[in-house]
This record gives C-alpha cells, sequence and structure tokens, in this order.
C-alpha cells in the first residue's frame, strides 16, 4: 500500500492543524576587542519541528503510531488538542515550502509572552502581529546547546515513499528521545535538540554553488543540522557541531524525511550596547544589524557580519555557470560561488 501524502507545512498551518509550541532562547555576545561592547537578547523558536497528528481514520489507519508518546508540544498553538501522541509526525518540508510557511506564520509579542509564561517582558504599544523567519545556522546551533534534552542524529536510507520515510523518522526519533538523558536531571522536557536539519539563513543561500560531489551546480537553499556533539571553547561559546553544516548542494525543491520545519519569531527581546534595558526589536532588523547580528549569526572570527537577506527569493537572477564543476574525492574544495547580488 503506497502511503497518502502527509500536508505540506504551509498547508497544515493555514487549516490550523499543524502542531507547534514556542519557547525562549537566550543569546549574547561580546566584542573580543571591546569588553564594553555587550548585547545580549532573547528568541522565540519552535520546541520541536513543526508536527502534525496523523489521523486515525480509514485512510490512515494502517499507521499503528510510534511506540513512545512524542512530549512536544505540550501546548500547542491555536487552541488544537492532541488526542494520540503516538500519532504524531514531523512534516518535511522543501525549502520554498518552509520559506512560504514563515512568511505566513505572524506571531504578536503577547502571544509570545504567553507561549512559555515569560515574565521579563510586556507587549509594546505597537505590538502587532510580524512574519516569522527562518533560522540562521548559528540560532539553531543555539537551540542544540540550550535543550533540555538532546538526541543523536537519526539517519535513514531515503526512498521514494516520503510519507513512509516520515513516519518511519517518527518512530526512530521518539525512541531516541525515550532512551536520552535529560541535560539537567529531573528537568522537563521543554526545548528539543535537534529533531532535523532546518533550511537555514546563511551566505551561501540564492547563490550558484559548485556541489563537487555531485559534478554539478545547484542554486543553494542551505541546511544545517543533524547536531551530534558539543566543543568547549575557552572564553567563547560552546560550539554546537552539527554533520551537515551549512550544505549548499540542495535546490530549494528537495525534500526527504530529514528537512523539517522551524522557525524564529518576528519579534525578540533585545539589549543592544550602551542601552538602559532590553526592548522588542524586529528579528528582520537584529538579521541586518552589523552590531546585533553577532547574535544569531557565527561569531567564531570574533565578529559576525549581518545575514546576506533576511528570507528565499529561490529564483537565480544569473544564469547556471558554464564552467565545469568538477567531482573530486572528498573532502571537497571550497565552493566557488556566483553571489546574488
Amino acid at each position: 500500500m503506497t502511503p497518502p501524502p502527509l500536508p505540506s507545512c504551509s498547508t497544515a498551518l493555514r487549516e490550523r492543524t499543524g502542531l507547534f509550541e514556542l519557547v525562549s532562547i537566550s543569546s549574547d555576545w561580546t566584542d573580543p576587542k571591546d569588553p564594553n561592547t555587550f548585547v545580549w537578547g532573547f528568541f522565540w523558536v519552535f520546541a520541536d519541528a513543526l508536527m502534525w497528528e496523523v489521523p486515525n481514520d480509514a485512510q490512515w489507519k494502517f499507521w499503528k503510531g510510534t511506540s513512545v508518546e512524542q512530549p512536544l508540544p505540550r501546548r500547542p498553538f491555536f487552541g488544537n488538542k492532541i488526542g494520540d501522541r503516538k500519532r504524531l509526525v514531523r512534516l518535511p518540508c522543501t525549502g520554498h515550502d518552509a520559506q512560504e510557511a514563515a512568511d505566513n506564520l505572524n506571531l504578536t509579542q503577547a502571544q509570545l509572552i504567553a507561549s512559555d509564561g515569560s515574565d521579563f517582558a510586556t507587549p509594546s504599544p505597537d505590538d502587532a502581529p510580524v512574519q516569522s523567519l527562518l533560522l540562521t545556522d548559528e540560532l539553531y546551533d543555539i537551540t542544540y546547546l540550550q535543550a533540555d534534552l538532546r538526541i543523536p542524529p537519526r539517519s535513514r536510507a531515503v526512498t521514494k515513499l516520503l510519507t513512509a520515510d516520515a513516519l518511519g523518522y517518527a518512530e526512530d526519533v521518539a525512541v531516541a528521545i525515550d532512551a536520552a538523558k535529560p541535560t539537567t536531571p529531573g528537568a522537563t522536557t521543554r526545548l528539543l535538540g535537534t529533531p532535523g536539519k532546518i533550511w537555514a539563513i546563511a551566505d551561501r543561500m540564492d547563490t550558484w554553488v559548485c556541489c563537487c560531489v555531485f559534478s554539478k551546480w545547484e542554486f543553494a537553499c542551505i541546511n544545517h543540522g543533524f547536531h551530534e556533539s558539543i566543543t568547549q571553547v575557552p572564553k567563547k561559546r560552546p560550539r554546537a557541531n552539527a554533520i551537515q553544516e551549512r550544505g549548499g548542494c540542495h535546490p530549494m525543491d528537495h525534500v526527504d524525511y530529514s528537512q523539517i520545519f522551524s522557525i524564529v519569531a518576528g519579534w525578540c527581546w533585545v539589549q543592544g550596547v550602551g542601552e538602559a534595558g532590553p526592548s522588542w526589536r524586529r528579528t528582520a532588523a537584529i538579521y541586518r544589524d552589523p552590531v546585533l547580528c553577532n547574535l544569531v549569526r557565527d561569531p567564531r572570527a570574533g565578529r559576525a557580519t549581518p545575514a546576506p537577506a533576511i528570507r528565499y527569493h529561490g529564483k537565480p537572477p544569473t544564469p547556471r555557470p558554464t564552467t565545469t564543476c568538477q567531482k573530486h574525492v572528498a573532502p571537497c574544495p571550497p565552493p566557488k560561488n556566483t553571489p546574488v547580488g
């Protein structure tokens, strides 16, 4: 039997059947050349990937669910109730669908505060629904570092049956969650690190990338994730190591069981340099700010650069390069990009 297709992330959100919970994560940065240049903030992200409860009806009854209940989301948005936590599955998505879903998930400051019971902020007079954004790779790394429960990568063989792969992956993750030890003994699972690979805002997005493994040029949509370890860095933020770090060899129409959907809300609570206290900011502005971007972008070299964009366009402004993309034996050389202007 060929399983019926899962709904897309954008469809599930539009029909209010997508299940998610928002939790706050913190980030801070001090300029290594100037200790007085210090910034910090809170950002709201999904506690787990966007999920969907598989109906237990004639069409879907063939799936018996997972052997272990999925713990998240605890309090789904939109007033949804979960009837059977063993029938939850993470919805896979293409880059196109992830961007569309983020664009159409508009959240207010009041909703963010209520989502996890935050008591450190109150809505500002200009509170209004604001578009969510795809995470940067750095923000996704932070979710892993601050997670209450971390699971190892759950790699599977990819088949042509996406739904079957996703259902099997749900079981793999549920079993891994059940076996994992909390990062803080006795703590309630509030944030999972990490349930898959995300489509991320990164330097090579919307560029032509030579994928030497496949010997072909691709117009890059960046996937990042499957965290596996943490490296302690003296006097710096610990480093979350992922199997796939800023991979650019997938186009925006690629999808498999491991490509899950997560976002960061369009509002954040940030204190800038020299400010007396934090205030609500647009997350999009943080992505592009030359100093505050260090909260959401990779400062491994000491200081980060603003994000190249806040969303994907997904349409090449220039033709595919005509130069030969050479296939090499791993490791591949650094990619040569034709950047979008």
